[in-house]
């Protein structure tokens, strides 16, 4: 745990080289344990290294084949290189195994909307709200995409239903 959390650190304070050492080091001691791996993918992608972070979330989910954060970085990244058809099959493995996290509907939803795959991306959105039809920062990324779309009526709409589930007055 020591050379993780150092690692861990390292890699906040943008030490790179320093922070791949003590995650080797932990690895050396633990080649299966995949919090290390997840974290070390993290670094590398921060750091610009994808390939490497691809290399190590592969090496993970051999591991931890149900780690949905896992499945979710691959998917991110597989959406920044606009590999859409790779990154569905991750993207569908992710909400099957935690459906109610609506981070990692949001974290796709980027990714989807940047590769210019707006329709898929609200659709996500849409079924992100059977599991959370509370979830405001799913409504507030729902109305943005549908004003992208000129949908503004759909966006008013979403706009009271916003405030009559969270009044103003709940924040003052």
């Amino acid at each position: 745990a020591g050379y993780h959390a150092r690692a861990n650190a390292l890699s906040q304070e943008k030490r790179n080289n320093e922070a791949y050492a003590d995650y080797e080091r932990a690895l050396t001691l633990d080649r299966s344990n995949g919090p290390v791996m997840f974290d070390y993918g993290l670094s590398a992608m921060q750091g610009g290294d994808f390939k490497k972070a691809m290399a190590l979330w592969i090496q993970n989910l051999d591991v931890d084949p149900l780690s949905a954060s896992t499945n979710t970085q691959m998917a991110f990244i597989l959406g920044t290189q606009g590999r859409t058809n790779e990154q569905q099959a991750y993207i569908d493995r992710a909400i099957q195994l935690d459906p109610a996290n609506s981070d990692i509907r949001l974290q796709l939803f980027y990714s989807q909307a940047n590769a210019g795959e707006m329709i898929p991306a609200i659709q996500l959105l849409y079924a992100g709200l059977q599991n959370d039809p509370e979830s405001v920062q799913i409504i507030s990324h729902l109305a943005f995409a549908l004003s992208h779309l000129g949908a503004n009526a759909a966006v008013l709409r979403w706009a009271d239903y916003v405030k009559r589930i969270h009044p103003p007055a709940a924040y003052e």
